[in-house]
């Protein structure tokens, strides 16, 4: 499979170039590499690796949004915030 411009998974994923910029930068994401020219980089991802690991992280994010979905009322917060002293 191709490699993977930020722009794309930007598009992919519904997330801000800017914000794949930074994770690529601080290495939290398989599979990036950059070209550089000049003084400009251009940041391309393995879409091998990215594509299993973003189906991973996407996988988890819901599980949390689905519990913040459960949580509907203030007072449902504060008896959980109870629960855990």
């Amino acid at each position: 499979m191709p490699d993977l411009r930020i722009s794309q998974i930007a598009e992919l994923t519904c997330l801000s170039k800017r914000y794949w910029q930074r994770m690529v930068m601080d290495g939290k994401v398989p599979g990036a590499a950059f070209i550089q020219m000049g003084e400009r980089r251009t940041y391309i991802v393995d879409a091998d690796k990215f594509l299993p690991w973003w189906k991973q992280q996407r996988y988890a994010f819901l599980k949390i949004e689905q519990l913040h979905a459960a949580i509907k009322k203030p007072a449902d917060i504060v008896q959980m915030a109870d629960f855990r002293k």
